[in-house]
């Protein structure tokens, strides 16, 4: 369940870029942020997709504005993601408790 939440965290940011309208560069921009971003604590989680989405827009050929707004995806699909991983960490403890006292 951890490997599944991780993945979650991290994939879920690139989903939201393309469903904003990302390319493939702000997609792999997205995961690379994310993977980078983790190494700076609860910012990183935030900023590094959107910093990683927003580069790999500008570098694939868009303007700033539909980077920009592929990077808004970024940050709404990273927001989902951590939900789902909160969601993911409480059916675990849940599981712990009902295998620990049942």
């Amino acid at each position: 369940m951890m490997i599944a939440a991780q993945a979650l965290d991290i994939v879920s940011g690139s989903l939201g870029a393309k469903w904003f309208g990302a390319t493939r560069w702000g997609a792999i921009g997205g995961i690379l942020g994310a993977i980078v971003g983790l190494f700076f604590g609860l910012i990183g989680i935030f900023v590094g997709p959107l910093i990683g989405a927003l580069a790999g827009e500008l570098l694939g050929g868009k303007g700033l504005l539909p980077a920009g707004r592929s990077s808004w995806g970024t940050l709404l699909g990273t927001t989902a993601g951590i939900i789902g991983k909160f969601s993911i960490g409480i059916l675990m403890i849940a599981w712990f408790l009902i295998a620990a006292f049942l």
